[in-house]
């Protein structure tokens, strides 16, 4: 029963996807030539450092991962903790372990992986400038209330 449920939602999501949409998210698997990583481990990895570089490259990895679509595609009769679970899935495994994964199941995965990579790189580019005013010495007890109420207005 399960196993057919699963396979349900994985052929939903597919055919939701599309093939363009499928076959540009199959080519995130990939390692370039002149990578070590996948492009898909390349977009899940969140910076490290806080500069005004980063803050830039963070801002390019927002637009390149709302560039592939994946958030235009309607997921509305699957739940919202099915999605969830893929995307931990997908977020978790390596390019190699999701290449070898069955053709709905990897366009499902990895859809609702890059679904979850939109909102949280958008998260990552938006604590950026706050950890470079901190490292710049730019947190002083009079400009700590505007810093945390400029936080404390983002969404989620």
């Amino acid at each position: 029963m399960r196993r057919a449920e699963h396979a349900r939602l994985y052929r939903t999501l597919a055919e939701r996807a599309g093939p363009q949409l499928r076959a540009r998210l199959a080519e995130l698997l990939q390692v370039p030539a002149d990578r070590r990583v996948s492009e898909l481990e390349r977009l899940r990895t969140a910076p490290t450092r806080a500069s005004g570089r980063v803050m830039v490259a963070e801002l390019h990895r927002v637009a390149e991962i709302g560039g592939l679509g994946a958030g235009a595609v309607v997921t509305e009769p699957v739940p919202a903790v099915k999605l969830t679970a893929l995307a931990r899935y997908g977020l978790a495994s390596k390019a190699p372990t999701l290449r070898d994964l069955e053709g709905d199941r990897q366009a499902a995965t990895l859809l609702a992986t890059v679904r979850h990579l939109e909102t949280s790189s958008v998260d990552d580019a938006l604590s950026a400038p706050e950890a470079t005013w901190c490292r710049c010495r730019i947190c002083t007890p009079a400009t700590i209330p505007s810093i945390s109420a400029v936080s404390a207005t983002r969404p989620g």
